[in-house]
C-alpha cells in the first residue's frame, strides 16, 4: 500500500493509513464515530425498523476486534495541523467459502466530498482484497443513498448473491448488498 501512502485531490495533499481497530486512539475512533453519526444517521432513520440509528450498537460495531481502517488525512501547512477527512471500515469474512472483504463503511467529511476520496477509499479496499488474495468486495447500501449507490455502479459493483431481493425474501429492505469480483493474481 506504500504506492498509495500519499495523494492529490483538487490540489490538495492526503495521507492515507492502514489501522487495526486496536490500535487506533481513541479521538480518532471518536471522531469517526461522529462522522459516521453525521453522514449516515438519517439514511438508517429512513430505513426504519432494526435499521433504526443507535449510537451504542453503532459504536460497537466499528470497534469490535475483526475491524480495520483506512484513513485519509488532509496533509496540513503552516496555516494548519494535518486532520483526519475520511476513511473505510472494512473486515476480512469468509462467508458461504468465500474469503471477502466486507466494507461497513466508507465515510467522508462533507467539506471533501465530490473530489475522489470515496472512490479511492474503494479502490484501497479492492487492492487490500487482491493482495491477500480474496474472492470478492462486498457492502451494504441504503437504498436512499444515491451519491453511494453512483459511486458503486461506476466501480462496477453489482448485487450479490446474499441481496434479500435476490433470495425471494418477502420483506420491506430499504438497503442492498453489492460485490465486486476481485482479480486473481499469480
Amino acid at each position: 500500500m506504500a504506492a498509495f501512502s500519499t495523494v492529490r485531490r483538487a490540489g490538495r495533499c492526503f495521507r492515507l493509513s492502514y489501522w487495526h481497530v486496536g490500535d487506533v486512539d481513541r479521538d480518532r475512533m471518536d471522531w469517526a464515530f461522529r462522522l459516521t453519526r453525521a453522514n449516515m444517521k438519517d439514511q438508517y432513520d429512513k430505513c426504519g425498523g432494526e435499521w433504526k440509528w443507535n449510537d451504542y450498537r453503532k459504536r460497537l460495531e466499528m470497534e469490535e476486534s475483526p475491524a480495520r481502517y483506512v484513513f485519509v488525512r488532509l496533509a496540513g501547512d503552516a496555516d494548519r495541523e494535518d486532520r483526519d477527512v475520511g476513511f473505510a471500515h472494512l473486515r476480512f469474512e469468509n462467508e458461504d467459502g468465500a474469503a471477502q472483504v466486507y466494507v461497513y463503511e466508507v465515510q467522508v467529511d462533507r467539506e471533501f466530498q465530490g473530489i475522489g476520496l470515496g472512490k479511492l477509499l474503494m479502490q484501497v479496499v479492492e487492492l487490500s482484497g487482491c493482495l491477500f488474495g480474496l474472492d470478492k468486495v462486498v457492502l451494504t447500501v441504503f437504498d436512499t443513498n444515491e451519491k453511494a449507490l453512483g459511486l458503486y455502479r461506476r466501480l462496477k459493483y453489482i448485487k450479490d448473491a446474499s441481496d434479500p431481493s435476490l433470495c425471494n425474501m418477502v420483506c420491506e429492505r430499504g438497503y442492498q448488498i453489492l460485490c465486486k469480483l476481485l482479480p486473481k493474481t499469480g
